[in-house]
């Protein structure tokens, strides 16, 4: 007989925090600007659960319960967490060379190639693609980044074939044909979104040409969902003005190097806890808005963002100060 504290192969989203990004960030003590206001990164609580927490999350609209095997696939739990931590590592990064670019400053970015990370499942790419290839020309151009490889997909259409030149893991070179699919949920797709490879991709070794350092500290958190919020920060703190207009505002988001704004998961239980800290505005990725909207309640508000500019519009409508951006509507 199974008891009700005993552990089940499921596990539980909570709502989670929000937490203050700017005491996390530091730059060079000559070029800040320190804020009055936050920009707040928000977090899930994850846990694997006993019977009566699978029972007690089930009836809360505020956890979502999913199979170990759906979260965990085939990798083990220290294995996810490995992952996780090396998400939020890039996810900074990102942040800090998108934020950099944002205040006029020149960030040079190289890479070996665009990592496969993850394949749709029967997707044709699928058929010659594996976790651990990289692709390194795609129709005919050198694909040294994401972005590289993103830009040589934006424009095509589903069905179209496009040819690649994929190394893999075992460092030996091969050609590869693959037709482009709809745009999978829950990827982020070049262009007008449409196209995809269907494909997790991140750069292969990447290095950035930083102009002076700017650190990041995340403490425990994993995963890439707090890349807006922290690009939004280190804008604030390498700009006069108040880029939040003074105010606490709760943001989510991941961030890719064109400045769009990725969907993340997770967002009811994000909308649950902004709520229950008396935060009003919740900065969303599009395609997150309204799930989120779902699970804010009466007083906080949802702002939908598709990329940075989207994101900075929103702030000065919100009285946020951009005029030294250059981009105050």
């Amino acid at each position: 007989m199974v008891g009700a504290g005993q552990e089940v192969p499921y596990y539980a989203f909570y709502p989670g925090g929000a937490t203050e990004v700017s005491p996390l960030v530091s730059v060079p003590g000559d070029r800040a600007f320190p804020a009055k206001g936050n920009f707040l990164l928000t977090t899930v609580a994850l846990g694997k659960t006993t019977v009566l927490e699978l029972f007690s999350g089930w009836l809360d609209p505020d956890v979502d319960i999913v199979t170990e095997a759906e979260l965990l696939g085939d990798q083990t739990p220290a294995q996810f967490s490995q992952v996780q931590a090396a998400a939020i590592d890039d996810s900074k990064q990102v942040a800090i060379a998108v934020a950099l670019r944002r205040v006029g400053l020149d960030v040079p970015i190289t890479g070996a190639g665009a990592l496969v990370e993850q394949v749709v499942s029967d997707s044709p790419a699928a058929q010659t693609l594996t976790p651990g290839d990289t692709v390194v020309n795609a129709a005919g151009q050198p694909v040294g980044t994401v972005e590289d490889l993103r830009a040589a997909v934006a424009g095509r259409s589903p069905g179209e074939v496009i040819e690649l030149q994929v190394m893999g893991a075992d460092g030996q070179t091969r050609a590869s044909s693959v037709t482009l699919i709809e745009c999978p949920e829950g990827f982020d797709c070049p262009g007008d979104g449409r196209a995809a490879l269907g494909l997790a991709l991140r750069t292969k070794d990447q290095k950035f040409g930083w102009p002076f350092e700017v650190g990041i500290e995340s403490n425990d958190i994993g995963g890439p969902s707090a890349g807006l919020a922290f690009t939004l920060t280190v804008i604030d703190l390498l700009s006069p003005g108040e880029l939040s207009g003074g105010r606490s505002i709760a943001v989510t988001g991941t961030m890719d190097l064109d400045g769009t704004v990725g969907a993340i998961g997770g967002v009811g239980q994000k909308a649950a806890a902004v709520r229950a800290q008396g935060i009003d505005v919740f900065l969303v990725p599009e395609a997150n808005a309204a799930v989120a909207r779902d699970h804010a309640g009466d007083d906080l508000v949802i702002i939908p963002v598709k990329d940075l500019e989207s994101a900075l519009v929103a702030l000065s409508r919100l009285g946020g100060d951009l005029t030294a951006l250059g981009s105050a509507p």
